[in-house]
Protein backbone atom coordinates (compact mmCIF):
# COMPACT_ATOMS: atom_id res chain seq x y z
CA UNK A 1 0.00 0.00 0.00
CA UNK A 2 1.55 3.35 -0.68
CA UNK A 3 1.42 6.43 1.48
CA UNK A 4 -1.10 9.23 0.45
CA UNK A 5 0.37 12.52 -0.89
CA UNK A 6 -0.66 15.45 0.22
CA UNK A 7 -0.59 18.77 -2.02
CA UNK A 8 0.14 21.23 0.68
CA UNK A 9 0.81 24.39 -1.80
CA UNK A 10 -1.00 24.84 -5.32
CA UNK A 11 1.64 25.51 -8.23
CA UNK A 12 1.73 29.02 -9.28
CA UNK A 13 2.38 30.26 -12.51
CA UNK A 14 3.36 33.62 -13.61
CA UNK A 15 1.20 35.50 -17.58
CA UNK A 16 5.03 36.00 -18.72
CA UNK A 17 7.44 34.48 -21.49
CA UNK A 18 9.89 33.20 -18.46
CA UNK A 19 7.68 29.95 -16.64
CA UNK A 20 8.43 29.91 -12.97
CA UNK A 21 10.94 26.86 -12.38
CA UNK A 22 9.70 23.73 -10.56
CA UNK A 23 11.13 24.90 -6.57
CA UNK A 24 10.50 28.93 -7.62
CA UNK A 25 7.97 30.70 -5.86
CA UNK A 26 6.37 33.88 -5.82
CA UNK A 27 6.95 35.98 -3.04
CA UNK A 28 4.76 39.16 -3.98
CA UNK A 29 2.89 40.43 -6.52
CA UNK A 30 2.45 44.30 -7.93
CA UNK A 31 0.22 45.51 -10.49
CA UNK A 32 0.26 48.87 -11.68
CA UNK A 33 -2.57 49.69 -14.02
CA UNK A 34 -3.10 52.46 -16.64
CA UNK A 35 -3.36 56.19 -15.44
CA UNK A 36 -6.89 58.12 -15.26
CA UNK A 37 -7.86 58.07 -18.80
CA UNK A 38 -6.39 53.97 -19.25
CA UNK A 39 -3.80 55.38 -22.39
CA UNK A 40 -0.43 53.88 -20.25
CA UNK A 41 0.43 50.58 -20.31
CA UNK A 42 -0.30 48.12 -17.21
CA UNK A 43 2.95 46.60 -15.35
CA UNK A 44 3.00 43.94 -13.49
CA UNK A 45 6.07 42.41 -11.26
CA UNK A 46 6.50 39.43 -9.56
CA UNK A 47 9.25 38.71 -6.79
CA UNK A 48 10.12 35.27 -6.71
CA UNK A 49 12.28 33.48 -4.44
CA UNK A 50 15.04 33.33 -7.19
CA UNK A 51 14.11 36.50 -9.82
CA UNK A 52 12.07 39.58 -10.89
CA UNK A 53 9.73 39.19 -13.45
CA UNK A 54 8.03 41.96 -15.15
CA UNK A 55 5.33 42.16 -17.82
CA UNK A 56 4.49 45.53 -19.79
CA UNK A 57 1.54 45.40 -21.95
CA UNK A 58 1.28 48.44 -23.76
CA UNK A 59 -2.29 49.79 -25.06
CA UNK A 60 -3.53 49.67 -28.61
CA UNK A 61 -6.08 51.75 -29.85
CA UNK A 62 -7.84 48.52 -30.79
CA UNK A 63 -7.40 46.30 -28.18
CA UNK A 64 -4.04 45.42 -26.29
CA UNK A 65 -1.30 46.13 -27.58
CA UNK A 66 2.40 44.89 -27.77
CA UNK A 67 3.80 42.64 -24.30
CA UNK A 68 6.86 43.15 -23.02
CA UNK A 69 8.63 40.45 -20.43
CA UNK A 70 12.05 40.68 -18.66
CA UNK A 71 13.29 39.53 -15.78
CA UNK A 72 16.43 39.41 -13.88
CA UNK A 73 18.16 36.72 -11.18
CA UNK A 74 18.14 38.36 -7.61
CA UNK A 75 21.32 37.39 -7.37
CA UNK A 76 22.78 39.55 -10.22
CA UNK A 77 21.31 42.96 -8.54
CA UNK A 78 24.10 44.75 -7.24
CA UNK A 79 22.73 48.33 -6.84
CA UNK A 80 18.85 49.76 -6.93
CA UNK A 81 17.49 53.58 -7.01
CA UNK A 82 14.62 54.55 -6.93
CA UNK A 83 15.22 57.39 -9.76
CA UNK A 84 15.67 56.61 -13.36
CA UNK A 85 16.75 58.89 -16.15
CA UNK A 86 13.55 60.10 -17.98
CA UNK A 87 12.26 58.59 -21.17
CA UNK A 88 10.07 59.75 -23.96
CA UNK A 89 7.40 62.05 -21.93
CA UNK A 90 4.36 60.33 -24.68
CA UNK A 91 3.49 56.38 -23.33
CA UNK A 92 4.51 53.50 -26.06
CA UNK A 93 1.17 52.71 -28.01
CA UNK A 94 0.28 50.27 -30.50
CA UNK A 95 -1.37 52.99 -32.43
CA UNK A 96 -3.15 51.86 -36.35
CA UNK A 97 -2.86 55.91 -36.94
CA UNK A 98 -0.72 58.91 -36.56
CA UNK A 99 -4.34 60.53 -35.35
CA UNK A 100 -4.33 57.94 -32.89
CA UNK A 101 -1.52 58.31 -31.22
CA UNK A 102 -1.88 62.60 -31.13
CA UNK A 103 -5.17 61.97 -29.49
CA UNK A 104 -3.70 59.89 -26.87
CA UNK A 105 -0.49 62.03 -26.40
CA UNK A 106 -3.15 64.61 -25.48
CA UNK A 107 -4.28 62.27 -22.62
CA UNK A 108 -0.98 62.00 -21.20
CA UNK A 109 -1.50 64.77 -18.56
CA UNK A 110 -4.46 63.06 -17.11
CA UNK A 111 -2.65 59.65 -16.99
CA UNK A 112 0.35 61.48 -15.25
CA UNK A 113 -0.93 61.79 -11.86
CA UNK A 114 -1.84 58.27 -11.88
CA UNK A 115 1.55 57.20 -13.36
CA UNK A 116 3.66 54.85 -12.29
CA UNK A 117 6.78 55.19 -10.16
CA UNK A 118 10.24 53.42 -12.07
CA UNK A 119 13.00 51.68 -10.31
CA UNK A 120 16.44 51.59 -11.76
CA UNK A 121 18.23 47.55 -10.39
CA UNK A 122 21.60 47.94 -11.78
CA UNK A 123 24.66 44.59 -11.85
CA UNK A 124 27.00 43.56 -14.26
CA UNK A 125 24.22 43.12 -16.64
CA UNK A 126 23.73 47.09 -16.80
CA UNK A 127 20.26 48.85 -15.40
CA UNK A 128 16.84 47.00 -15.75
CA UNK A 129 13.76 49.46 -15.27
CA UNK A 130 10.78 48.22 -13.05
CA UNK A 131 7.80 49.96 -12.95
CA UNK A 132 5.23 49.81 -10.08
CA UNK A 133 2.45 51.63 -8.51
CA UNK A 134 3.14 54.84 -6.71
CA UNK A 135 1.75 53.49 -3.43
CA UNK A 136 3.86 50.26 -3.77
CA UNK A 137 7.36 51.68 -4.25
CA UNK A 138 8.25 52.46 -0.71
CA UNK A 139 7.47 47.97 -0.01
CA UNK A 140 9.14 47.30 -3.34
CA UNK A 141 12.19 48.94 -2.07
CA UNK A 142 12.16 46.92 1.41
CA UNK A 143 11.17 44.28 -0.22
CA UNK A 144 13.93 43.09 -3.19
CA UNK A 145 16.75 43.91 -0.91
CA UNK A 146 15.67 41.74 1.39
CA UNK A 147 14.53 38.85 -1.27
CA UNK A 148 17.74 39.10 -2.65
CA UNK A 149 19.81 38.96 0.78
CA UNK A 150 20.06 35.02 0.76
CA UNK A 151 21.45 35.02 -2.62
CA UNK A 152 24.19 37.46 -1.62
CA UNK A 153 25.34 36.35 1.70
CA UNK A 154 25.84 32.64 0.45
CA UNK A 155 28.03 33.79 -2.26
CA UNK A 156 30.32 35.17 0.41
CA UNK A 157 30.56 32.34 2.74
CA UNK A 158 32.93 30.76 1.28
Amino acid sequence: MQPESFIIRQPQAVDNAFALAPEEQIQRTYIKKPGGCGCGPTFTVHITNARIIQRRQDYSCCGTGEKTDSMLFLSDISTMSNTVIKRSGCPSLDCGSILCCILLCFCEPCCRGQGGKEIGIRGAFGEEVFTFAREDVSNALKEIPVAAMPHKTATHRH
